[in-house]
């Protein structure tokens, strides 16, 4: 009701520029170059995969699937990253000191 009024005789093809020239901005590609210069192996560039999907989705399906698509690929990253920690084999040396024997 705030500019209904107003707006309410203006094209819808003006809008829908006003739109897209005003969302143009809130895409930001160079954050996806950051996240893919991050890691330097592929098994740890979750953070790009999430990204990736999230904005694939949102473009395809509209913004909560997007949300939704994002969202769980990130706890799904979480949890499969969780249950395979790194693990290292320590040992002893006769000074005293911790070494790792093997990874």
């Amino acid at each position: 009701e705030f500019l209904s009024t107003y707006l309410k005789y203006v094209p819808q093809c003006a809008l829908a520029a006003l739109i897209v020239t005003s969302s143009v901005p809130l895409i930001n590609f160079r954050k996806a170059l950051e996240l893919y210069h991050m890691h330097d192996r592929w098994s740890r560039r979750g953070d790009l995969l999430t990204w990736c999907a999230a904005f694939a989705s949102t473009l395809c399906f509209g913004v909560l699937a997007g949300l939704a698509a994002g969202t769980l690929i990130a706890m799904a990253l979480l949890i499969y990253q969780t249950a395979q920690p790194d693990v290292q084999v320590l040992g002893k040396t006769s000074v005293g000191q911790w070494i790792t024997l093997a990874n």
